[in-house]
């Protein structure tokens, strides 16, 4: 592999990487920094020395993009097709690498599941779901039903205990606790996974950890 710049003002937004011995190769681009032209829930546009590409995002990657006309730096992993080149965007490389390892080691989830299952997970929640099994979790997720939920934990275990093993190493119960449970629960009614996580365990921390999951999710809508 050979790193090939392709412009002295552009070389510094973005590494290309392609085959030297086949010309036909796609180009690889690890990640774009320029200015934030346009954003919507699931996609932003930005405008590399005028140039605009147009890059997938998790939800919960574009509630953290700046305001359009600021300068914004995503880590891109490219997906190439015969008839469409699409461009995925993170704000922190291990949220690449999970979305990496989603489409490439479990059957049946592809690009656009693998976006949606990030937009509702932080990735801590989601490393914690695998580790501790929680397929429960997981199939709150549109799209991913008890089957999937499953092949992502058998298929991903391996792997999460290699990359994240401070994740590994903690001492999981292997079936849901009551804050995940009620965790769940608000996600089930519309809050997002960061929010939800928030709600619950500021409740926990004021009614104590031994709450049950009813009495966490009174207290949570209580005061919320």
């Amino acid at each position: 592999m050979v790193i090939v710049p392709i412009g002295k003002q552009e070389v510094r937004n973005f590494i290309v990487v392609v085959d030297k011995n086949d010309q036909s190769a796609p180009i690889m681009i690890v990640y774009l920094e320029g200015i934030l032209q346009e954003q919507s829930p699931f996609h932003c546009i930005i405008n590399v020395h005028g140039v605009g590409y147009e890059v997938h995002v998790p939800l919960n990657v574009n509630e953290k993009l700046p305001k359009p006309g600021q300068s914004i730096q995503l880590h891109i992993h490219p997906v190439y097709r015969a008839d469409s080149q699409d461009l995925y965007g993170f704000l922190d490389p291990e949220d690449r690498q999970l979305f990496r390892l989603l489409i490439a080691k479990v059957s049946g989830v592809g690009a656009k599941l693998a976006i949606s299952i990030l937009s509702r997970l932080e990735k801590n929640v989601l490393r914690q779901a695998i580790a501790q099994r929680n397929t429960s979790l997981l199939s709150q997720i549109p799209g991913i039903g008890k089957k999937t939920a499953e092949r992502i934990v058998i298929e991903l275990s391996d792997a999460a205990k290699k990359l994240y093993p401070e994740v590994a190493e903690q001492d999981h119960p292997s079936s849901s606790s009551p804050i995940q449970d009620a965790i769940t629960a608000l996600m089930t009614l519309g809050y997002k996974a960061q929010e939800a996580e928030k709600t619950i365990l500021k409740a926990s921390q004021q009614i104590g950890e031994q709450a049950s999951t009813e009495v966490l999710l009174r207290h949570a809508l209580r005061n919320t």
